[in-house]
């Protein structure tokens, strides 16, 4: 049973899934930065580390945003 599941999916198929999931995520993401960053040129540079770099630029891009808003809440405690 596992043969003939293995010869019904071939390495296009499977080539296929991952470059559409990749277009979803890289969407998904300029959808957040964009509705996330005000600022044009921040939110078209972080577009442009993700597309370039997806893996890597998303964990920056998560990383970044979080400690901004650590430091934005740290400051609304101070005043």
């Amino acid at each position: 049973m596992a043969g003939m599941f293995a010869s019904m999916i071939s390495m296009s198929d499977i080539r296929s899934v991952i470059m559409a999931l990749y277009f979803v995520i890289i969407a998904a993401a300029v959808i957040v930065i964009v509705h996330d960053l005000r600022d044009p040129v921040k939110a078209l540079s972080w577009i442009l580390v993700i597309t370039l770099l997806p893996v890597v630029g998303i964990v920056f891009y998560m990383v970044s945003v979080s400690y901004t808003h650590l430091r934005a809440h740290e400051t609304e405690l101070h005043l």
